[in-house]
């Protein structure tokens, strides 16, 4: 039976490009040069999904394509950012073509995940899906009835999984880094983490594999190597390693990893620096003993603030993770964290995520006994412990705001211009609306996964209506943003109308906002309000608003509107203006870069 099959990868979900790049289709990559390599199917036969348009494109764009290439297979790379769109998308690909057999994969499944009860899904890989893919295409292409959930009978032997950028399967780009693994499995057994679970026993790639893949990422001109090891300090003979990799790094492309700090002695910091190691990513949680014991981890507190030192003395970036909403963590413990790392000067790379209890970790099954409380729903956050309420752990989030003097949730900020020729970004109704509806209608795929919208008073809040309801029906994971271009508020009764349009509560962008306080609450909907009106917009800075200002640059703002500009609204400039004031401009917003915007 002749087999075609399609394979995607879908990003985070974001309105501004800041994670897709990183959304690199290397499970995919794997899958597809292991599927060649047992010839269960052969090369015409198997493709990955363009980047493009998963990394831009809406659901209807996703759809089409798939339509248009007809596999017998859809093959969904699964993660809790994606699941739920994934889940949509092949329950419309079953009704395009009952025929096409999906099968999903990745971190977010398991042999007892949510997505089994789904009538359009055909079968799951869970765990290392290699050779359970292959053994899902055999079945398939020999007739066989395909079972529910596939798994490999055990760990994969690495030596015989060939890797998908030497295979020619995956091609780095020019702005995206260069994923490689060297190993898999962990000997930690972290009890938040499922990875250690399903692969407690390092395996190593075949050396043989390094001195080709740098030299591909340099004749390819990648911006960085990540090499994607679960504890890079594990490897056996490390020092011997970083020397090897040394040798193979002449060009010294950027290197990053994870590691643990208490490993790093002042050789292992100089070697790494001579690799080319320019940054690290080293788990610290919490410094609350009980906490972390709770969780499976140790910590020396000695060695880890002499490895930070040792790294920071040879330059090398360190992102410290630290988890919010742990078991036992008060909000004195979490203070005690952030002022740990801020006395090692670590905070300007700290990374702050809110505790997910994923199904199938230890953690998650300890959870009620721990009088932890969650989201039943991606991304699983923590809702209340013990120790930390609801109020508490929003508290937190402001906490680390003013300390950190940062944004813990990267602002929401409105298109004014198009990116890319094969999707619309922005979509300008003041003028002539009909008939840019019009093709928006007659070409859903064209729609991008994050749409801004300009409108005035003349625009039809019924045609707005309209186009909500268009784009729930066709694009329903697309985020959108409307802009309201007037001098005075927007009325509160169109406000509720669109929202009851547009808005589409069950969706992941909503639910990873759960700890902002907010006036709008919203955020696959985002309202903005764009005037140039100072006394309007100085509104804004002492009442709650329904909308978030954009204000509109005139010559006058900045004698008369400086202390408005002081506060950092978002500051579209859309008309020309004199190089000295561009200059002023990005002085007081330096820091705050995304915030100002030039329009072209």
């Amino acid at each position: 039976m002749k087999t075609s099959v399609t394979l995607l990868q879908l990003p985070i979900p974001e309105v501004h490009s800041l994670y897709t790049h990183g959304n690199i289709p290397l499970a995919a990559g794997y899958l597809e040069a292991c599927a060649l390599q047992s010839g269960v199917v052969t090369g015409n036969e198997i493709t990955v999904l363009p980047r493009e348009t998963a990394n831009n494109g809406g659901d209807a764009a996703i759809l089409k394509r798939i339509a248009e290439d007809n596999p017998h297979i859809v093959g969904f790379t699964s993660y809790m950012w994606n699941i739920d769109r994934n889940l949509h998308l092949a329950r419309k690909i079953k009704e395009q073509n009952p025929d096409t057999r999906i099968i999903l994969g990745g971190p977010e499944i398991d042999a007892n995940h949510w997505a089994l009860e789904a009538p359009h899904i055909d079968a799951v890989c869970t765990g290392e899906g290699e050779q359970a893919f292959v053994d899902f295409l055999r079945d398939h292409k020999e007739g066989k009835p395909l079972k529910r959930i596939y798994q490999s009978p055990g760990p994969v032997d690495l030596k015989t999984v060939p890797n998908p950028y030497l295979e020619k399967v995956l091609i780095p780009y020019e702005k995206e880094s260069m994923f490689i693994e060297t190993m898999r499995g962990c000997p930690y057994s972290c009890k938040y983490c499922f990875y250690s679970k399903s692969f407690a026993a390092p395996r190593f790639f075949p050396e043989d594999h390094l001195p080709r893949l740098f030299a591909l990422a340099r004749d390819r001109g990648v911006p960085e190597i990540y090499l994607m090891d679960p504890s890079f300090n594990v490897t056996p003979g490390l020092k011997e390693k970083l020397r090897h990799i040394r040798s193979l790094n002449t060009t010294g492309i950027p290197i990053h990893t994870e590691i643990r700090l208490e490993s790093v002695t002042p050789e292992i910091a100089r070697l790494m620096k001579d690799a080319g190691f320019r940054s690290v990513e080293a788990g610290l949680q919490s410094v609350n003993e009980k906490s972390l014991a709770a969780i499976g981890r140790n910590w020396n507190r000695r060695r880890f603030i002499k490895g930070a030192a040792n790294l920071q003395e040879q330059g090398i970036d360190i992102k410290t993770g630290v988890i919010l909403g742990l078991p036992y963590d008060t909000m004195n413990d979490f203070e005690r964290t952030l002022d740990f790392v801020m006395e090692l000067n670590l905070e300007e790379s700290m990374e702050i995520y809110p505790l997910s209890l994923i199904p199938g970790t230890q953690l998650r099954d300890d959870a009620r006994m721990l009088g932890i409380t969650h989201m039943e729903h991606p991304p699983y956050w923590v809702l209340s412990t013990g120790y930390m309420g609801e109020k508490e752990l929003k508290r937190a989030v402001e906490t680390v705001e003013h300390k950190l003097d940062i944004e813990f949730f990267p602002p929401v900020i409105p298109r004014f211009e198009n990116v890319l020729p094969a999707y619309i970004h922005f979509l300008d109704l003041r003028e002539k609306a009909g008939s840019q509806l019009d093709v928006l209608y007659r070409h859903p795929e064209r729609v991008s996964g994050s749409l801004s919208v300009l409108m005035d008073e003349k625009t039809g809040i019924h045609d707005l209506e309209i186009l909500g309801k268009f784009l729930r029906e066709e694009n329903p994971s697309t985020l959108v943003q409307l802009v309201m271009d007037r001098h005075t508020l927007p009325p509160g009764e169109d406000i509720r109308r669109l929202t009851d349009a547009f808005y589409r509560p069950r969706h992941y962008f909503n639910y990873i906002h759960h700890y902002k306080i907010d006036t709008q609450r919203r955020y696959t909907l985002r309202f903005f309000h764009l005037t140039a009106d100072l006394e309007t917009a100085e509104s804004y800075l002492y009442l709650p608003y329904p909308c978030d200002l954009v204000l509109r640059y005139t010559p006058q703002l900045l004698e008369r509107g400086r202390d408005i500009l002081e506060e950092k609204p978002i500051l579209l400039v859309d008309s020309p203006i004199e190089e000295t004031q561009a200059d002023e401009l990005k002085q007081i917003y330096r820091g705050f870069e995304n915030f100002l915007i030039f329009k072209s």
